[in-house]
């Protein structure tokens, strides 16, 4: 999963993506993209990063008017995004009441996994660990590319557990995520 904000506190969403996984492989027909037209103004700073501008964004439904649709999508599911803390803490402040069935963080995860990399960003792991971006949306810089890398190192780090409670331990989710269920 990868999220967008618009870069200015309160930090409205703009994007959202959620790449599915379903029987070890990542399913891009059952994966969901939302462009959302934010109440305020898109920083710069962050128009630079996700590459959506208050403009470009001005004819989109805003969240309230999909807010029912992501939450039935990221209903019972777990969330797995690298350094999980900021994209949880937008969705659960967008989401009231709403908890995820669990949390991964791909960072802390590959760093239990890979121990001898030196570079925990999400583009170095992705060159470092030769993961197969041939089928990414778009480019390394944009979120769908990014959600797709994400995807694809769980994928890849999941194949030194021999299960999912494994994984999950290793991963550490962040202190004080709130969950509300046990590893599928």
């Amino acid at each position: 999963m990868r999220l967008g904000t618009t870069g200015l506190p309160p930090y409205d969403l703009v994007e959202l993506i959620a790449v599915s996984v379903v029987d070890g492989a990542l399913a891009a027909e059952r994966s969901r993209q939302w462009l959302i037209q934010p109440p305020g103004l898109v920083h710069p700073r962050a128009a630079r990063v996700h590459g959506h501008t208050t403009t470009s964004l001005s004819t989109l439904l805003t969240w309230e008017e999909i807010r029912v649709q992501v939450e039935a999508v990221l209903q019972d599911v777990w969330i797995a995004t690298h350094s999980v803390h900021v994209d949880l803490r937008e969705l659960t402040t967008h989401l009231p009441g709403w908890k995820p069935a669990g949390v991964v963080d791909t960072r802390r995860l590959a760093e239990a996994t890979y121990p001898t990399v030196r570079d925990y960003r999400l583009e170095s792991l992705v060159h470092g660990l030769g993961l197969d971006m041939s089928k990414a949306p778009g480019r390394p810089s944009r979120l769908p590319y990014q959600a797709f890398a994400i995807g694809s190192l769980l994928l890849s780090a999941a194949r030194h557990y021999e299960s999912w409670e494994g994984l999950a331990a290793a991963a550490r989710p962040v202190e004080g995520a709130s969950c509300r269920g046990q590893p599928p």
